[in-house]
């Protein structure tokens, strides 16, 4: 029924009841428009036996559908109407007066908020509802309505879809073919007519219930049709009622579970696969071990006849060679046919070889899921609590992050940072999170003056605690760098909320406090105790900040569970060709080292210049470095559980690429060192970022300096580093000085025993069902690198969305986070801290898929 129509039905509606209604009665509204059903989506052999039912002559046998639907609309179709309008007159009515106070609005017209409302009366929780999952939760709340009385529970909005039979469905789908479009143009006025036909069904009589006759035991439903399960059974007008069975709703959980069923091979197809593989062995056995019969044998014998030819000697046919081989009448012609036998195995060697990679390749590509992780088992069932933010909650935490944005906490060196600022956004915390600060299961104390340290604790004290970390200061910014909105602003434009911070790391900041002030609001006491660590200069390295508070917890001799802190982020349309979106967990950050080049020399006049300079030697020692980068290693650090978790994802060849890298890891590697941004991936990275020579313009300089940055590779050392530095440069005048650097940091575990990493998992699958989960390799640095005397497991995330471009807003200009985003971090968090509360986790699903 079109919209426009069904809404001026219920608002006529409305005005003969002559007062206020439940809104469930719109509902009801589009279930007695439409109950009078379409002719056109019958099928022919349907049509002919209601015309039978009901004494209508039928015309000649050869006539098409649409002059059966043309006697079903003048014969039929007015009856049906009248008698069931009747009935619907006394039960909206009764509706109107029962349901008066309920509400139950239409899920398409609801908002994102009373939808997630609504559904949490019905007792689903639901994630953030969002455009990819919009429409998954509004087809959940009419299920759930359905299925508790208050749809159309005779499922006559699909009715119209079904025949009687399997016989009918078939003989109407060859049959709607013939109608063509003017069948199409045909519906739409019939429609349009019995839209009328169902708006003057509140003016009928009522008539007798046949229904409650039929079936004295079945209870009435809110729309007075009586339903039930057995299919078909004739109603009052003669013609089948059919009942649509409510599906049950589907979890996450499962919806993956089918995924991966989906992505599997069947083991019938395995088992061919396999069988084929074996015969081709087989014949290739053959081939070899028959020196008559190989085919290899004969090409050979061949070339060697023409080459016979061609210099003049004998010939002597392939028959003649093989005989004189048996007889042994040819002197030279044993050692040729060694050397022909050697050739057919070297050949069939490197067929079967090839022949078995392809095959095993294979065999991996359409097997491998190591995605599936822990989604399959059983978890430990906790009575966490759902997260609800209505209006007044939604205007308050948007108020204070923007005031947290507004406070320009800027760290300009390791020696200078905004003091009062500082002191500033402590003031801000205690006003807008007074639950925590007064809670008696928290315990606040400032560290180094301006860093903050919060301990929660746990009921049960033998579970080991966790860390969630952030921090307060930023990068300094400045309006004529060419924002759209003054840095230090919090301006909303379009549903963005700029400023410096928004992403680094002000979001999780609050989000991880505004999540943990929401618990306890609710009564909330957690079973795990854990710690929330808050540095005041991460972006200068955390010397004073993160480092204290390392001491602090050492000094109390605390040990983690795991480490959470920022990094990594869901790339939505980031990744080219990926399927969907992907939330990466970094795992690992890459060493960073900055190094000093220096050349020195007498100084002197321009105009008796040296044949070198000290800008040049150093320059051109600058050009050695460039020109020989840092080995390839792609493949031997974290970056090959990224490629692999995705690769289900990929289409091919990439799919069969990626999920092969013990094969096509060098393959996969040059292509990648292509571009800066996958470069990176591949080797220690190499940047000349400063060069300094020169006071005057004749004077030649005595002293030229240059500094490089390298981010190094999980795979490499420090040391191993800087000895490729100085191979490159291969100059002894030129000087080489550590100025600061560290090894890259330890891999994290991310397997199916990992605590950390798959209640992370399993809390960004609950917020976000549609997106794939991997492990990732931070390439910039953080705080927790100074946490890892404290855990084994430091993971680096926050669920804030990007897409193609954001990444230049990291420390760039126009730095922004959505608000709807930002509601999503608050649950995350608060969904995170209720389910590391289990004990342990469950037993592991294999993933793995044998042949």
């Amino acid at each position: 029924m079109p919209y426009s129509f069904r809404r001026g039905t219920q608002e006529r509606e409305k005005e003969m009841l002559g007062k206020e209604h439940s809104p469930l009665l719109p509902a009801l509204g589009g279930c007695i428009t439409q109950f009078v059903e379409n002719p056109a989506h019958l099928s022919k052999f349907r049509l002919k036996s209601d015309l039978v039912a009901h004494d209508v002559a039928l015309p000649p046998s050869k006539s098409k559908k649409e002059v059966y639907v043309g006697l079903h609309l003048q014969h039929i179709g007015q009856k049906n109407a009248v008698d069931f309008s009747s009935d619907e007159e006394d039960q909206v009515q009764d509706v109107s007066d029962k349901e008066e106070d309920t509400e139950m609005p239409d899920p398409s017209g609801l908002t994102d908020d009373d939808l997630k409302a609504a559904l949490l009366e019905l007792g689903v929780k639901a994630g953030p509802i969002v455009a990819s999952t919009r429409a998954l939760y509004e087809k959940k709340l009419r299920k759930l309505l359905q299925s508790n009385g208050h749809g159309c529970l005779n499922g006559v909005e699909k009715g119209v879809l079904y025949s009687d039979s399997e016989e009918e469905e078939e003989n109407g789908e060859e049959e709607d073919k013939e109608l063509g479009s003017e069948g199409e143009k045909e519906e739409t006025v019939k429609q349009s007519d019995q839209a009328q036909q169902g708006s003057s069904q509140l003016t009928q009589e009522p008539v007798k219930d046949t229904f409650k006759d039929m079936f004295p035991n079945t209870d009435a439903t809110t729309t007075g049709i009586y339903a039930t399960r057995r299919r078909p059974i004739k109603g009052a007008a003669g013609r089948p009622v059919q009942y649509a069975y409510p599906d049950t709703p589907v979890s996450p959980t499962t919806l993956e579970k089918r995924e991966v069923e989906r992505r599997l091979v069947p083991i019938q197809i395995q088992i061919l696969v396999f069988l084929i593989v074996m015969c081709l062995l087989y014949l290739i056995y053959v081939c070899v071990e028959d020196n008559s019969f190989g085919p290899s044998v004969a090409l050979l014998d061949s070339l060697y006849q023409g080459s016979d030819i061609g210099t003049g000697l004998h010939t002597v046919t392939v028959n003649e060679f093989r005989l004189s081989q048996e007889t042994t009448t040819m002197t030279d012609s044993g050692p040729k046919f060694k050397i022909f036998k050697c050739l057919k195995i070297i050949i069939s060697s490197f067929l079967i070889t090839v022949l078995l990679l392809f095959t095993i390749a294979s065999i991996r590509t359409l097997s491998l899921d190591v995605n599936v992780g822990l989604q399959l088992a059983r978890w430990e069932k906790t009575n966490n609590i759902s997260l609800v933010i209505d209006h007044h909650q939604r205007e308050e935490l948007l108020a204070h992050f923007k005031e947290a944005i507004r406070i320009p906490t800027v760290s300009f060196s390791e020696k200078e940072s905004n003091t009062t600022a500082l002191r500033e956004f402590d003031r801000l915390l205690r006003k807008a999170f007074p639950t925590i600060f007064s809670s008696s299961l928290v315990r606040h104390e400032l560290v180094a003056n301006y860093s903050h340290l919060f301990s929660v604790q746990g009921s049960q004290p033998d579970l080991v605690p966790y860390l969630l970390l952030a921090h307060i200061d930023v990068v300094p910014a400045s309006e004529s760098d060419g924002w759209e909105a003054p840095p230090f602003s919090a301006k909303e434009i379009d549903g963005f909320i700029y400023g410096r911070g928004t992403i680094d790391d002000k979001s999780p900041l609050m989000g991880i406090l505004q999540a943990l002030e929401y618990l306890l609001i609710k009564g909330y006491a957690p079973r795990r105790g854990f710690y929330i660590g808050l540095g005041h200069d991460e972006e200068v390295s955390g010397y004073k900040g993160a480092m204290n508070i390392v001491r602090v917890l050492k000094q109390r001799s605390v040990q983690l569970s795991f480490v959470l802190d920022e990094g990594l982020a869901v790339l939505d349309g980031v990744i080219s060709g990926l399927e969907g979106p992907a939330a990466l967990i970094g795992i690992s950050e890459k060493g960073s080292a900055t190094v000093k080049l220096s050349v020195s020399m007498l100084p002197g006049h321009s105009s008796m210049p040296p044949s070198e300079s000290s800008i040049g030697i150093l320059a051109a020692a600058v050009k050695r470095l460039e020109e020989n980068p840092m080995p390839r290693l792609f493949g031997h650090g974290p970056e090959r559980g990224t490629f692999e978790h995705l690769a289900h994802k990929f289409g091919l060849p990439m799919k069969f690429i990626m999920s092969n890298l013990w094969l096509f890891a060098p393959l996969m590697g040059r292509v990648l060192e292509r571009k800066p941004d996958t470069n990176a991936f591949v080797r220690t990275t190499t940047a000349v970022t400063m060069f300094n020579a020169g006071v005057k313009v004749n004077i030649i300089p005595a002293l030229a300096e240059a500094y490089v940055n390298l981010r190094i590779h999980s795979a490499q050392s420090l040391q191993e580093v800087l000895d490729l530095i100085q191979s490159a440069v291969g100059d002894q005048r030129v000087k080489m000085e550590l100025v600061n650097g560290f090894d890259p940091l330890p891999v994290s575990s991310a397997d199916e025993k990992s605590f950390g990493f798959q209640i992370i998992k399993k809390t960004v699958l609950d917020i976000f069902p549609t997106v794939t989960v991997a492990p990732g390799i931070c390439i910039g640095n953080t705080d927790s690198r100074h946490f890892k005397d404290l855990t084994n497991d430091i993971y680096r995330f926050a669920p804030v969305w990007f897409k193609p471009g954001d990444a230049q807003r990291f420390h760039g200009i126009n730095e922004r986070i959505s608000k709807k985003n930002y509601e999503e971090l608050i649950e995350f968090y608060f969904s995170l801290i209720q389910n590391c509360d289990i004990q342990k986790l469950p037993e592991p699903h294999s993933s793995v898929h044998e042949l």
